[in-house]
């Protein structure tokens, strides 16, 4: 008989509950919004101080609302996508020759 396994945390550290699934979650760390988003620290605090996501301080930490981040995922991705037509290659001149790629003239 083995013995009960208890959830634990990324340090070990054992839960008496396991930890609330992202989906309810009423807020979270700004680490964790990233990690969840994939948006970038440094667009996330840019969306935040322009207004489009929710957050609040608890202490020296902020958090943002979930719901308020669901929301903006979801309005981006309702959003048409607009395709540009890819650029044209550059063409390359012909490449200068030097003395060192100069065939060498040896009898």
């Amino acid at each position: 008989m083995q013995p009960p396994k208890f959830p634990t945390d990324t340090y070990g550290v054992l839960y008496a509950d396991p930890p609330p699934r992202l989906d309810d979650r009423l807020s979270m760390r700004i680490k964790d919004a990233v990690r969840l988003s994939g948006i970038s620290k440094d667009a996330l605090y840019s969306l935040i101080r322009n207004g489009e996501i929710q957050s609040f301080t608890m202490g020296v930490r902020r958090f943002v609302l979930a719901e308020s981040l669901r929301t903006y995922v979801q309005r981006r991705a309702q959003e048409p996508i607009e395709l540009r037509p890819s650029p044209q290659p550059r063409r390359r001149g012909a490449r200068a020759i030097g003395p060192a790629d100069q065939p060498s003239a040896k009898a």
